[in-house]
């Protein structure tokens, strides 16, 4: 009985104009996120510079760096202070991964930063050496 009265017609236009109302709500959305990325910074434009294995580190160490594209690049060791104790690698990198190796008994046990320069960026991490 309650099946006969209702109106089937009315129900199929219903469910439509909420499905075609979600749909240009949807395509309302993505072209606001498309407005709004624009400018952004682009991930493929900088290196990724993993965190080390090893805490404390000590001995031969492995600093593992990821470039989207070729770069000349610089990789140093500082102080607390941020004053350079050790030019660990410099030059030109192709784009991919590579380990830049360090050995922590040139400097004495504490707290350093290893920081990864490039022309566009400066990635620093904090480690601690205990040899």
């Amino acid at each position: 009985m309650i099946l006969e009265s209702i109106n089937w017609g009315k129900v199929a236009v219903g469910v439509l104009c909420i499905t075609l109302g979600l749909l240009v709500l949807y395509i309302a959305y993505r072209k606001l996120l498309a407005y709004l990325g624009k400018g952004q910074l682009t991930k493929e434009k900088y290196a990724f510079l993993h965190r080390l294995e090893k805490s404390p580190a000590s001995g031969q160490l492995e600093f593992y760096v990821e470039l989207s594209e070729e770069k000349d690049l610089s990789f140093e060791i500082l102080n607390e202070q941020e004053e350079q104790v050790k030019l660990v690698a410099e030059g030109h990198y192709e784009s991919g991964s590579h380990i830049i190796y360090f050995d922590s008994t040139e400097v004495p046990n504490g707290e350093y930063i290893y920081q990864l320069k490039t022309d566009n960026q400066k990635l620093w991490k904090k480690m601690s050496v205990r040899n």
